[in-house]
């Protein structure tokens, strides 16, 4: 319910989230305060007392303390000993941010963001979120940079957006550290540079950032820009999956369905993408699919793998690259016109001109593989009676087929 950022950076190839959200948590009310009456207040609240808190931060803030205005502002925005009004709290935040308070103006900044309390103004937003930037506050600078990195109320700027990121991570800040290692491993407003990412990756990670330690089990187990070492891939990515990170499972999965890191094991592979495909996600859904059609980690069932398939491809089915007739796929041959005037049965063609269409997301793959699949197991024929030949059974899939989510 509160309007703070939480420690949990946006994830991997996802448009970061917006971290312009007020600062709510009682900490900051004793951060915020200063010597007078609203040290008062802050302590009032931290013990729960919120009836002297709202009190003591009132009569402060009507005699014009910026501190004591910030703190009633969060209380009504919170709804802590008086009902949530977030235009009452919009009104306490624009008097302390007017007096040059960084908390306030980040807020004040949060609510026009998110439209609460005052109309949606994301032009009004950067400006207050700016004035909170240049004090140097965490938050306001990790909200600019991500309004500079979605293109939200200003220009689409990564390299802008990469400048905020870096300020709020030289402080220390675990989300903003998760972000720049994204920007670097993608080339976003930086260079590519896969060692800078893994570093701000185990910045991140070692303050216990979940996103972070993601993205670094990932690059050690795909060798994206370092050497791939699979055991340190599983120890990073096993406190992950075991807390339900749908995306850590399906990775730990695919290590035991290849045994890299750890050993081979079908069964333990199947139970892994089995956990992730429970939480809804399409790659680990074509895998179970993939293992109940080759009999792998279980008995052979191509009911069952018709199933995974189908809930693999109709996940994406709203997007046009994940429909089996999908023209959105990369690198498709179109072969140039025969030549004329050959008098050879064998006529002769130019070599064919590749046309590379946008590559779809990986969960469009996978849901363009799981329509193949379906497709296949529709074709099949039941076998003849006391005709083994007709059976056709198909051959086993290669673990290769699995995807990485």
């Amino acid at each position: 319910a509160a309007l703070r950022p939480g420690a949990t950076p946006p994830a991997s190839r996802r448009t970061p989230r917006p971290y312009g959200a007020c600062a709510l948590l009682v900490a900051l009310f004793a951060a915020a305060a200063v010597a007078g009456p609203a040290e008062d207040a802050a302590l009032a609240n931290q013990r729960g007392d919120y009836a002297t808190a709202l009190s003591l931060f009132r009569t402060a803030a009507e005699a014009g303390d910026p501190a004591a205005q910030f703190g009633l502002g969060s209380m009504h925005a919170a709804g802590l000993g008086v009902p949530r009004d977030y235009a009452e709290a919009a009104k306490w935040y624009r008097r302390a941010a007017a007096q040059g308070n960084a908390l306030a103006q980040n807020n004040l900044g949060a609510l026009y963001d998110r439209g609460r309390g005052v109309t949606q103004d994301h032009a009004e937003a950067a400006k207050w979120y700016r004035l909170a930037a240049d004090q140097g506050d965490v938050y306001a600078q990790i909200s600019l940079g991500t309004m500079y990195y979605a293109g939200r109320g200003m220009p689409h700027d990564y390299a802008i957006a990469a400048t905020w990121f870096r300020k709020a991570a030289d402080q220390g800040d675990a989300s903003a550290q998760n972000q720049l290692g994204m920007m670097y491993a993608k080339g976003q407003g930086v260079p590519r540079d896969y060692a800078a990412a893994l570093a701000w990756y185990r910045k991140s990670a070692e303050q216990g950032n979940p996103a972070a330690r993601l993205h670094l089990g990932i690059m050690y187990a795909t060798g994206e820009g370092v050497p791939a070492d699979f055991a340190a891939a599983q120890r990073t990515l096993l406190p992950l999956a075991e807390m339900g990170n749908a995306e850590a499972q399906v990775t730990i999965g695919n290590l035991y369905a290849a045994g890299q890191g750890v050993k081979k094991s079908d069964a333990e592979a199947l139970a892994w993408f089995r956990r992730a495909a429970d939480q809804g996600n399409a790659g680990a859904e074509f895998n179970v699919g993939l293992f109940r059609y080759g009999g792998r980690g279980g008995t052979q069932d191509y009911a069952e793998a018709a199933q995974w398939y189908r809930r693999a491809a109709t996940r994406t089915r709203s997007s046009p690259s994940a429909s089996c007739t999908s023209a959105a796929w990369p690198c498709r041959r179109s072969p140039r016109p025969l030549t004329s005037g050959s008098t050879s049965r064998r006529r002769a063609t130019r070599a064919p001109s590749r046309s590379c269409a946008p590559a779809p997301p990986r969960r469009a793959i996978a849901s363009r593989r799981a329509c193949r699949r379906m497709s296949s197991l529709r074709r099949r024929r039941p076998p003849r009676p006391g005709n083994r030949s007709s059976a056709a059974i198909p051959p086993r899939p290669a673990a290769g087929r699995m995807t990485i989510r």
